[in-house]
């Protein structure tokens, strides 16, 4: 019973230790990093945002300043 109790413990711990590195990893990360993501996603939705920026000052609805 104590060993099962020490393992529950000992896996909270190692849980929230991961979850606190996570964490320091994200605020750590640039800005670009954050956004784009490293992932496919990320890149696929960066090209997307830079499109539609395009778009926009092309077709003239972004606003003058």
């Amino acid at each position: 019973m104590k060993v099962k109790n020490e393992e529950a413990m000992a896996n909270f711990i190692l849980k929230e230790a991961e979850s606190k590195e996570s964490l320091r990893k994200r605020i750590s990360e640039s800005v670009r990093e954050y956004y784009t993501g490293r992932y496919l996603f990320g890149i696929i939705r960066s090209l997307l945002l830079f499109g539609m920026l395009i778009y926009f000052c092309t077709n003239g609805y972004m606003p003058s300043q």
